[in-house]
């Protein structure tokens, strides 16, 4: 996939990012402007937060484990 192609992915994965964190991580809740959940398996609790809005969205962190990440990376 060359950079465009990626970008424009990006872009339109952003537009629908509620949508794309409900498919992928369906046991969490949008709190505050995150989806909030246990873990990356997708278990219940609060420790995974991804940011749905600004320009940060995509944009994880597991409070447990101290991980980050982005969901487009």
């Amino acid at each position: 996939m060359n950079s465009p192609d990626k970008k424009e992915l990006k872009i339109n994965l952003i537009a629908r990012i509620e949508e794309v964190v409900r498919y992928l991580l369906p046991a969490g809740k949008e709190k505050s402007g995150y989806w909030v959940v246990g873990d990356l398996s997708g278990s219940e609790g609060q420790s995974l937060k991804i940011q749905l809005t600004g320009d940060k969205t995509g944009v994880w962190s597991d409070f447990a484990t101290e991980e980050t990440g982005d969901i487009f990376e």
